[in-house]
Formats: C-alpha cells, sequence, structure tokens
C-alpha cells in the first residue's frame, strides 16, 4: 500500500519527486544552481560572477526546459527530511562541457559593486549550512593555489562586515613580534629613529619588548647624545658605576624582568633635571628656621639628608621632605666652617682646630683630631683610585692610590695634614680627654689616624682640591701647591697671582688646576708639569668661588658676575649679570647655575646666559645653595633670622629621578674593606656585557675595572668638579700590625 509522502517544502520552493514530467523543469533546485555557477566559473574566461541570480526573477524570459541533471553525480548527504544534498560548487578536476548560455553575465573587471544579492531564505540557509561539512572536505582536498582562488572568490563576493569578521580572525593569526624576531643590532638601528616619547609607549606593550628597549646600551646613548645631555663618557661612565654597586647590594635575589640599563636611568634623570626645574613652575616648597640668627658657613645634600653647619658652633641634619631637624651635633668649641660627608660619616672642621668624626646614624661623635694650631678652614675626603704612577726608571704603571680613604685638612696655621677615614667599628680616638688639660695641637704625633703633614706655605691654606695621590692647595701667600699625598712631597708651585688664592679646583680628566685670586683672575694649569696654560681675565674684583662640571668652568667674584669659560680652550662664554652684591654662593650642573647675592637666588640657562627665574627675592642675604636632582635647598637670612628653603621640583610620577650629586662624585663604594682583593668589582650583568661589544669601549668599565668613589668636598665655597675616573686592576695591604697598630703607610 502506497502512502502519500509529505514532502518538504518552504516559501517559494519545494521538494521534486523524481517521476514528475519534465515539463517541470524550469523549477531549479539549490544543488544544480550552484553546480551550473561552478561550471560557469570552470569554463568561462569572463570575470568572476558577482553572485547567482535567481532564475525565477520576475519580468525575465524563463530559459528553455533542459533535462535534469543524473542524480548518480552528486554526492548524496542525509539530511531529516531524506533530501538530496547539493554538490560541491567547485570546478570537476576531469572538466565539463561548456555550459548553456542560460545565466546573465557577470559585471566586467573594474565594474561598480552588484547590487546586493537577495537574502536567502530560512529553509535554504538551514539546507547550506548542513551542506558546509562536504564543502570544506572538498576545499581541503584541493591545491593551495585553487585553494587561494576559491577564497579570494569568495571574500569578493563578501559584504564589508563579513570582511571585518575575517580580518578580526585573521589578524591575531597573521601578527609576528618581529622586535624579538630580529637580531638586536637592527632593532637597535630601528628603534633609534624613535623619540623618547614613541619609545616610552613602546616599552609598555608588553615585557618582551620592555625588556629589549630598557637593556640597550647603545640606543640609549645615541638618545643621550642626540638630545645634547651626553658629556663626554666620564660622568657616564660614573654613574653607571655607582648604580651598578647599589644594585649588588639592593637585589640579593635577582629581579623576574631584566633591569634597565644604566644609560636608561641617566637618560631619564637627566630628562627630568632639564625640564622639571624649568617647567615645573610651582615646585613643593617648605622655609623652617634653623641655627638662630647665625650665619649658615657649610651646607651640603648627602643621602637625602640636609647638613649645615654654622658659626654657633652646632651641626644640624634635617630631613628634606618635612624639614624637621633630624640630629644635632654638638661639640665643637668655635664656629664649623668645613664639612665633608660619605655615607653616614661625616667630617667637620672648626675654629677650635680640631676635626672631628660622626656618625650620621647615631648622631655620636667617635673621633676628634688635634695637630692644627689654627682654625680648620677646609678639607676634603680622598678615595681610593686608580691613578698612573711614573717610576724612577720611567716606566709608568696604574695603582690604586691612596690604599684608603683619607682625610686632607687645609688650616689658617699655613700646612695640610693627611689622616686616615675611620670606618665604622674602628677604635675610637680624642686627642683629649675629661681628666687631662691637653692641647689639641700636641696631639698629632699619638695619633695612630695622622699619616702626613704638608708645610711649605707661608700663609694661610684657603682652599684645596684631592683626588687620587694628587693634593691641589691654595694659600694667602698667592701660590697654588701641587702635593703628592702619599709621599707628602711638594711636586710643584705654581706662581702666578699676585694677591690671594681663595679658590681651587682640579680636573683630573684634563690634568688641569685652576684657581682664583683676589687679583681678578683665573688661572689654568697643567699638574703633570706646573706649566700655567691659561689666564682668565675680565672679574674686576675677587674671584673666591670656582666650579668645573664636564663642559663648563664657572667662576663667581664679588663684583656681582659670574663667568662661564670653556675649560679646554680658556674662551669666555657667558657673562651672568644681574645680581645687585658679591656673589655670595653657587653651585652648578650642565643645565643651569643657581647662584645667590644680596636679597636674590637666581637660577640661569648656562648654555645661554639667561635668566630663567628667581627662586628667592625681598631677603637679606643668601649664605648657600645646594642642590641635587630634583632637591635644591637655600639657606638664607630674613628679618635677622637664619632660614632654609627646600624646593622639590619632581612630580608624583618621579620616585625614580636618580639625582647627579655635585661633582659626579658618587657615595657608593664597590667594597667596604680596605683590602681590594677584587671581589666586589663592578661587574656587568651577563646580557649587558654582550651589548657592550656594540659600543665605544671606553664608555662601560670591563669586568676587570672597580668604582671607588670621592665625596663632596669644598662644599664650603660652592665649588663644584667632575671627577670621573676609569680604575682597574686590585690594590691591597692590611693597616695593622701583629700588634693591632695603625700603620702609617698610605
Amino acid at each position: 500500500m502506497q502512502e502519500e509522502q509529505e514532502l518538504a517544502s518552504g516559501n517559494g520552493w519545494r521538494m521534486m519527486k523524481r517521476e514528475e514530467e519534465a515539463d517541470n523543469s524550469a523549477v531549479v533546485g539549490l544543488a544544480e544552481a550552484i553546480e551550473r555557477y561552478g561550471k560557469k566559473r570552470a569554463h568561462t574566461g569572463d570575470v568572476l560572477m558577482e553572485g547567482v541570480e535567481s532564475t525565477m526573477d520576475m519580468g525575465a524570459t524563463p530559459p528553455p526546459p533542459r533535462k535534469r541533471a543524473r542524480s548518480t553525480g552528486l554526492a548524496q548527504i542525509s539530511t531529516v527530511n531524506n533530501a538530496a544534498a547539493p554538490p560541491s560548487p567547485l570546478p570537476s578536476p576531469h572538466g565539463s562541457p561548456p555550459p548553456e548560455t542560460i545565466w546573465p553575465s557577470a559585471p566586467p573587471s573594474g565594474a561598480s559593486s552588484p547590487l546586493p544579492a537577495p537574502p536567502l531564505q530560512s529553509d535554504m540557509s538551514l539546507m547550506t549550512l548542513m551542506t558546509l561539512p562536504n564543502l570544506v572536505d572538498h576545499f581541503s582536498c584541493l591545491p593551495a593555489s585553487l585553494q587561494s582562488h576559491v577564497l579570494l572568490s569568495l571574500l569578493r563576493n563578501s559584504q564589508l562586515p563579513v570582511l571585518r569578521t575575517v580580518h578580526s580572525v585573521l589578524s591575531p593569526v597573521l601578527a609576528r613580534d618581529f622586535l624579538t624576531l630580529l637580531p638586536p643590532e637592527l632593532v637597535s638601528i630601528i628603534l633609534s629613529y624613535l623619540p623618547y616619547p614613541a619609545l616610552a609607549r613602546a616599552s609598555r606593550v608588553c615585557k618582551s619588548w620592555r625588556a629589549i628597549i630598557d637593556s640597550d646600551p647603545v640606543l640609549w646613548r645615541d638618545l643621550l647624545i642626540n638630545t645634547r645631555i651626553w658629556f663626554g663618557g666620564q660622568s657616564e661612565n660614573a654613574f653607571a658605576k655607582a648604580l651598578a654597586v647599589r644594585r649588588q647590594k639592593e637585589y640579593i635575589i635577582p629581579p623576574a624582568l631584566p633591569l634597565p640599563h644604566p644609560f636608561k636611568l641617566l637618560f631619564k634623570s637627566r630628562h627630568l633635571t632639564r625640564t622639571r626645574w624649568v617647567n615645573n613652575n610651582n615646585p613643593k616648597h617648605i622655609s623652617f628656621p634653623a641655627h638662630g640668627s647665625s650665619v649658615v658657613t657649610c651646607l651640603i645634600f648627602s643621602r637625602g639628608r640636609i647638613i649645615s653647619a654654622s658659626d654657633d658652633h652646632s651641626i644640624h641634619v634635617y630631613s628634606p621632605e618635612t624639614g624637621e631637624q633630624v640630629r644635632a651635633l654638638d661639640g665643637h668649641e668655635g664656629g664649623v666652617w668645613a664639612l665633608a660627608a660619605t655615607k653616614d660619616i661625616l667630617v667637620s672642621g672648626s675654629t677650635d682646630r680640631t676635626v672631628r668624626i660622626w656618625d650620621l646614624s647615631n648622631g655620636r661623635c667617635t673621633h676628634v683630631f688635634g695637630g692644627h694650631t689654627s682654625t680648620v678652614r677646609c678639607l676634603a675626603i680622598v678615595k681610593p683610585e686608580w691613578v698612573d704612577v711614573e717610576h724612577e726608571n720611567g716606566t709608568i704603571s696604574r695603582e690604586k692610590w691612596p690604599k684608603r680613604p683619607v682625610i686632607v685638612t687645609g688650616s689658617r696655621d699655613h700646612s695640610l695634614r693627611v689622616w686616615t677615614l675611620p670606618k665604622t667599628g674602628d677604635p675610637e680616638y680624642k686627642c683629649y680627654n675629661e681628666d687631662t688639660e691637653m692641647d689639641p695641637a700636641d696631639d698629632a704625633e699619638d695619633n695612630p689616624y695622622h699619616r702626613v703633614h704638608l708645610e711649605g706655605h707661608e700663609h694661610a691654606v684657603r682652599a684645596l682640591a684631592a683626588r687620587g695621590r694628587t693634593l691641589v692647595s691654595g694659600s694667602y701667600d698667592c701660590n697654588v701647591r701641587i702635593w703628592d699625598i702619599v709621599t707628602g712631597t711638594c711636586k710643584f708651585i705654581l706662581r702666578g697671582h699676585t694677591q690671594k688664592v681663595y679658590s681651587v679646583v682640579l680636573d683630573p680628566v684634563r690634568n688641569q688646576a685652576c684657581s682664583g685670586s683676589m687679583d681678578g683672575t683665573v688661572r689654568v694649569w697643567n699638574i703633570q708639569t706646573g706649566e700655567a696654560l691659561h689666564t682668565l681675565n675680565g672679574h674686576t674684583s675677587l674671584v673666591g668661588l670656582l666650579g668645573l662640571s664636564p663642559s663648563y668652568l664657572v667662576s663667581a667674584a664679588a663684583d656681582s658676575t659670574l663667568r662661564i669659560w670653556d675649560p679646554d680652550t680658556g674662551e669666555l662664554q657667558h657673562t651672568l649679570a644681574a645680581h645687585t652684591g658679591a656673589i655670595t654662593c653657587f653651585q652648578h650642573d650642565e643645565f643651569k647655575v643657581l647662584s645667590g647675592s644680596d636679597g636674590t637666588l637666581k637660577m640661569w640657562n648656562i648654555r645661554d646666559g639667561t635668566v630663567q627665574r628667581d627662586l628667592l627675592t625681598g631677603i637679606t642675604g643668601v649664605w648657600q645653595v645646594v642642590f641635587e636632582g630634583r632637591w635644591c635647598v637655600a639657606a638664607s637670612n630674613r628679618n635677622d633670622a637664619t632660614v632654609l628653603d627646600v624646593w622639590d621640583f619632581g612630580g608624583e610620577d618621579d620616585d625614580d629621578w636618580v639625582g647627579e650629586p655635585p661633582n659626579w662624585q658618587y657615595d657608593e663604594d664597590d667594597t667596604d674593606d680596605e683590602d681590594d682583593d677584587g671581589v666586589g668589582q663592578f661587574r656587568l650583568a651577563d646580557s649587558d656585557q654582550v651589548e657592550v661589544d656594540a659600543m665605544d669601549q671606553d664608555l662601560i668599565p670591563s669586568e676587570t675595572e672597580s668604582h671607588i668613589e670621592v665625596d663632596e668636598e669644598d662644599r664650603w665655597n660652592g665649588n663644584s668638579r667632575p671627577e670621573q675616573r676609569k680604575m682597574r686592576g686590585k690594590g691591597g695591604g692590611k693597616n695593622r700590625d701583629a700588634h693591632g697598630h695603625r700603620r702609617r703607610l698610605l
């Protein structure tokens, strides 16, 4: 019994029975339409069709009837309606007869976009979706060239939303991280074309980009040079060494991400120094009283501490953030006129003729040295460093001198003395006790820390500067002397000034010393030969202050002007003339000069000599000024009271602003022991060492180089010098004998 089977149908279509007459062939099924379209694509040279047009288009002449294709040539697929699945739309690999002309031709190449085809009905969409696995199987069997052809055909007939979807899928798949795939040399060249803001944004893309950008020494060196904040290599080397020593102590366990190369941090520090001091119109500013109404004779900024000394016999330590007094160092019986600090050790000289050593961590006075018979007017701390030593046979060797840090003091008693700097834990020593009445001046011979007594000046020693084995002293006897600290011999007497010498600076990089005198001149000397190189004329009064940086020599005088000179040629570059009285203090770096005089504290652009701003106005006088990184501190007098002003030019995001100290003398040691056996020598990370080869070899020290710093000195007269150097080798030797006494050998 045959029952009428219900056939699947939809809006505008129905499934046909096989027994139906051929006169119904005008109704074309979906499978045959796709096959016809594929045949036309395979056997015609026309441009790809934009779509299959409906054969039931209204107003069009129906095509002549033709026999329906045999079902045996179609790949069948089972459906819920047991209907025949359409064949693959791909061309047959064996070819097909030319199709009958039953379709309108496709628009020519370059024609405007076709009109959108009418959307498929829901039932037809379902059937097409069901045939998708069969289409995919056919596609996967095609060679790559035909697969590309099919995909291009589909894409050309896809609407914009479909193309966007395809793009969103393909973009992540096809993306390639070229920075991680290219050789480091090419990456460095590519990144060198980016400005600093673009580099900063690129370093935030991912961890790998950040590691590549931050650790590239050539990239940051070139950026320093191109932005004119590269100062020759010596100061940059000193920064890198100090930072490496600091990291060795801070990072016992290596961090997860590679640390930035020192040149990257140096660039950021100098970039902030150049921009923040000019563009920050409202820096944080606090003022607080200090030392009553007494004159502040010395002011230094060391390891985040403000240290001030006064003629009221006191030394105070303040916090720059709050202005709170942290320590009060009492003990001197006269005004304090000289200060120098390194780490937690402070050295002071006074009119009471003594030199005192203080522990800043607890405020205790641990040592008192006597020997001078008059005011200790100037002093410096000299740290070991590698120097060229010429021997009697004419050979030159590189050695480290002195063997351990020393103190050099100059006095109004016409002499200088050299002392061993006590370390934390060394036996305390004081040249007097409460039970005996003893003159401190008679103590030097019994003091185990005393080393050398330098005699020769015929008047008070007013200024000194020291590095390695070389000491330069200026005296009221109008002469400048060059000494060997180790042997105590005077190598040269530099004559030329006609009046008292008030200031000296030492330039070991150029092997020069400069001196300023009451005769109004600045003289430049060769410290190896004692020859006078330049006489700098222009000032009309006492040149009481000198400062030296890698590119500039600055002199300040009582004629109310400052002058900027080229230290290589002695040529005058700028005259800073805006003050109305004698210059009482100043400090400079490679970007700016801060100077104090009657009633004002001014900031100048050192490169063009213009005034940039007034930090203080309407006051009685400015005693001292010092700055480092984001901090600026000034001691002034107003309303018969002494006041300290502190400015913070940093922003909220500038916590990693690493300031460069005055004279580029860093407060880091690569060893805490007097014996240098090579342990703790400056070493670059392995990744950095590989990249050093791409750089100039004098920019980064090798593994055999070590870093020993010399701390601030001559801060009482505002002096500033570039003191950078490259050091190699080893030094050593105990400074105690078998009985535990100090040896006097340097």
